[in-house]
């Protein structure tokens, strides 16, 4: 049954394409689910950088968009922090 979702065609460099076969075969996902898992992890932030292009285009403030960006960077670095930890205590438990 076809899709409603919309396709996107990209040109990646042979290193990105090597790494993403890579991940596809450890992951067992194919190439365009991690792409399209990635793109849907970084939406907020995606979103938050239109808002704020789209501010400084109207010429207004975007200080607030840029601090809610950063402040949302920091969150996401902690929890990353955080699951890779764990992720280590995982592989120590099981040596």
């Amino acid at each position: 049954m076809p899709t409603k979702k919309r396709r996107v065609a990209l040109t990646v460099d042979d290193d990105l394409n090597k790494l993403l076969e890579d991940l596809s075969v450890l992951m067992k996902k194919p190439k365009s689910t991690i792409i399209t898992d990635l793109l849907v992890d970084v939406t907020p932030m995606l979103t938050d950088l239109r808002d704020a292009l789209q501010l400084a285009e109207q010429k207004k403030d975007i200080k607030p968009v840029l601090a809610r960006m950063t402040a949302s960077a920091n969150i996401k670095a902690s929890e990353m922090n955080n699951d890779m930890l764990k992720q280590f205590d995982w592989v120590n438990d099981n040596d």
